[in-house]
């Protein structure tokens, strides 16, 4: 009976430990674990005087009207009555009954309560009507009310709400002592000769190297430098010694005419650019960059661009430039004139470019994790050949990757992946009329399109990641259908509304290599859309011809009178056979069909294909008329597939030893159709890929199926290398074979030759032999003396008799 209770009180006392642990590290009626963050530069700094902080965490209850939420600081900080917001997302709440009480998903809240502060706490009380659902996630920003202790350190908050009494503590944050900048460097003037015209450390140094007579460039060496403003004239540039990292001006920079030019400095300040000037390689916070109303044609190259961001009220362009989104901001706000090219635009919120008013231009650009990517809320957006991913809201008030409140959106040739919501929105402010999505590639996002307003929005001829289409339906009036049956590669679209469109873009054959010409017969000014692409491989069921080496797709839109009498010139370069023919898909017949009207021009690689309307009197296959949409193939008889060298080919042989350093030798069997191979040398990385650019010691384009190649490798080294056969001019567009793989290891370092061995020869020497003579007598000496002899014998026989006394007198004792 004692063991049993001894077991149920061990057990008791188990369970008690187990659950006070529990207890201890996840309180009951507690908000999740608050994650405590400082959003604003310079406000981790201590004696921080309205600070800014943020607390994100979850309710595991449900709170109303006249619950109080609180954040409690530790002792140090100071706490006034606060500026703060607060955001919760949907969550599960009691419907009042009647009806019965349910759960159900609740709104997303921005409060309207009242925020108060006691002690080391901030409050937030709600308001009446105000519900924060279970399990809804919860973001207050304080922005005001909050002075940093005056100590160095970790510190946390804890979180409690009416509902959860039991306060959690945050993860900390580190506060640090201030940054005091170094004071300014030597400012140096030169002229055109590179000669120094002026030199001189402190306070308005740089105003005063700008105008001396003939200095045309100012250098600034480390340091930090508040003047300001600081007006850049005709023909000088200012410019770091050591780069952007080292130079910091925190005053106004003035670009004042089209040969001005800031170069590689951080300008936590402000730049202005009041004409044609050129920003390049700086790193640019606070006010931003502005293109002002007399700039033209202003230039931002290559920038990394936060605060205000870049402001257009002239016209210019950002090449390369990079732009940080702070939460709720905007990093492009466009009213006049801007091409946007390699931009990258990233932001945990806010908007990439705002266009308000004129034409922004968008073309090879990223937008990620953003609000919104792109809205218009007037004048023209055309954005090609971009990527947006990640952008949009959910909640109550959603928002889409593309927000359309005015003027026109025109999205070609771009990949718009995963948002949160619907790709582009066009709110009841907007028509949508005008706009379209054509050609671009859809995929992983939680809506089609949504428009509110009165107009038809084009979305037609797009990639949905399916041959099925949309996986969910738009809204509103969007058409969708027709849809693309393979996702395009490198496209190329040109669009004309006035119907004035007789060519594709410029660069369609480089990049998708196809181009399209259009002669229009009059009345026709030509047709509306002409879009081009590749495919990886075939894109219909219907097999292909054989021989058939790539895909293209070729779209031409018009009015029916166009459609009718006008002639499109096809043009599908990388040709190399002159045996090459061009199919096109039939869709009736589900069959590819020759091409009439073709033609092999070998000198220039093309394949020119001439399609008329069937209104011209003269019968082409395909006619005008097919050609919204059509598949087309190239087939190449006279070139073979490409395969790859076999292993039994290579030299060395795979896993060779020994191979020398010295300028070593590579082979490999000849590859019928082959015009050159492509051979890679790189480090053996086991279990990695080797092949990447940053280790490859060599690539090298051959004729040949063989080269040696200059470099002396390592002893004793191993090392990978790969050979490919292609065939075409050399361009990304060329075909290529396999790849096949190999290595070796080099030679083990010879070992140092010992010093030669010197033979010293010398005269032998002279030994002199005298006349023996002829007969040589020789006295015998005996080898024992006859006296020594008979002593030997004397004692042999005293010892023998003594033996035969002893052995008698022992028998008588006996």
């Amino acid at each position: 009976m004692k063991k049993r209770i001894s077991r149920i009180l061990g057990v008791g006392l188990t369970l008690a430990l187990v659950s006070s642990l529990l207890v201890s590290v996840v309180p009951a009626m507690a908000v999740s674990i608050p994650q405590l963050t400082i959003p604003t530069a310079g406000d981790n700094v201590i004696n921080t005087v309205n600070a800014d902080y943020n607390v994100y965490f979850q309710t595991n209850k449900e709170l109303t009207a006249g619950d109080v939420i609180t954040i409690t600081f530790p002792a140090g900080y100071g706490i006034a009555a606060p500026t703060a917001s607060i955001a919760a997302s949907e969550g599960w709440y009691t419907n009042p009954a009647p009806p019965p009480t349910t759960l159900w998903g609740g709104p997303f809240l921005i409060g309207t309560g009242t925020w108060g502060n006691a002690g080391q706490a901030i409050t937030y009380t709600l308001a009446a009507g105000e519900i924060i659902g279970e399990l809804s996630n919860i973001r207050i920003e304080i922005t005001a009310g909050v002075t940093n202790p005056s100590a160095t350190g970790d510190y946390a908050v804890a979180v409690k709400t009416t509902q959860e009494p039991v306060a959690v503590s945050s993860n900390t944050v580190t506060l640090v002592t201030p940054t005091i900048p170094p004071l300014p460097g030597v400012v140096t003037g030169y002229n055109s000769a590179d000669q120094i015209l002026y030199q001189n450390i402190g306070p308005g140094t740089i105003t005063a190297a700008l105008g001396v007579a003939g200095v045309v460039k100012v250098t600034l060496d480390n340091g930090t430098y508040a003047e300001t403003p600081i007006n850049i004239g005709a023909g000088q540039t200012i410019i770091s010694v050591n780069g952007k990292s080292y130079v910091i001006m925190t005053g106004t920079v003035n670009l004042t005419a089209a040969t001005s030019v800031l170069d590689a400095v951080t300008v936590t300040g402000a730049v202005n650019l009041n004409a044609n000037a050129t920003v390049k390689n700086c790193s640019v916070s606070g006010g931003g960059i502005t293109f002002g109303a007399a700039a033209t044609a202003a230039k931002s190259i290559g920038n990394t661009i936060a605060g205000a961001g870049l402001i257009v009220t002239g016209a210019g362009s950002s090449t390369g430039d990079t732009f940080n989104v702070a939460a709720l901001g905007t990093g492009i706000t466009n009213g006049g004139t801007l091409t946007l090219s390699n931009a990258t635009v990233v932001g945990a919120s806010g908007t990439g470019l705002d266009n308000n008013a004129g034409t922004s231009t968008v073309t090879g650009s990223s937008f990620s994790n953003l609000s919104i990517a792109i809205t218009s809320d007037g004048g023209t957006v055309s954005v090609s050949t971009s990527t947006i991913d990640g952008c949009g809201t959910a909640g109550a008030a959603p928002t889409g990757a593309v927000q359309i409140n005015g003027g026109v959106v025109l999205a070609t040739a771009n990949t718009i992946t995963d948002g949160p919501n619907a790709i582009a929105r066009v709110t009841a402010l907007g028509t949508g009329v005008g706009s379209y999505f054509k050609f671009n590639t859809f995929t992983g996002n939680a809506a089609s399109f949504a428009n509110g307003g009165a107009g038809t929005l084009d979305a037609t001829n797009n990639w949905w990641g399916t041959t099925a289409g949309p996986a969910v339906a738009s809204t509103g009036l969007v058409l969708t259908n027709p849809w693309l049956i393979a996702e395009l590669v490198n496209p190329t679209v040109a669009i004309s509304a006035a119907n004035t469109l007789v060519a594709s873009a410029a660069t369609s054959a480089a990049v998708s290599g196809v181009a399209v010409t259009i002669t229009p017969v009059a009345p026709s000014t030509g047709v509306t859309l002409i879009a081009t692409g590749n495919y990886d491989g075939n894109p219909v069921t219907a097999e292909p011809p054989a021989d058939t080496v790539r895909s293209f797709d070729v779209y031409i839109q018009g009015p029916a009178a166009s459609m009718l009498s006008d002639t499109a010139t096809i043009v599908f370069s990388g040709v190399t056979d002159p045996n090459a023919q061009v199919y096109a898909y039939s869709d009736n017949q589900d069959m590819y069909v020759l091409c009439s009207n073709q033609r092999v021009d070998l000198f220039n690689g093309t394949v020119i294909v001439t399609v008329m309307g069937t209104g011209s009197g003269t019968v082409t296959v395909p006619n005008l008329g097919n050609l919204s949409g059509l598949e087309f193939v190239i087939t190449e008889p006279g070139a073979p597939v490409l395969v790859a060298p076999t292993q039994a080919s290579l030299v060395p042989a795979f896993a060779a030893e020994g191979v020398t350093v010295d300028s070593p030798s590579f082979a490999w069997g000849a590859i019928a159709g082959a015009d050159y191979y492509n051979f890679e040398l790189a480090p053996y990385l086991p279990g990695s890929d080797a092949f990447i650019p940053a280790f490859l010691i060599r690539q090298d384009i051959v004729n040949v199926s063989g080269i040696v190649i200059p470099d002396t490798l390592d002893y004793s080294t191993t090392y990978a290398w790969r050979v490919r056969a292609g065939r075409g001019s050399g361009s990304v567009l060329d075909e290529f074979g396999p790849w096949v793989s190999s290595f070796f290891t080099t030679e083990a370092e010879p070992e140092e030759a010992p010093p030669p061995v010197e033979i010293i020869q010398s005269e032998p020497p002279v030994i002199n032999i005298p006349d023996w003579p002829d007969t040589i007598y020789q006295e015998q000496t005996p080898i024992i003396p006859d006296y020594l002899l008979w002593v030997v014998v004397g004692v042999g026989a005293v010892l023998v008799i003594a033996v035969i006394v002893l052995i008698v007198r022992t028998r008588r004792v006996a």
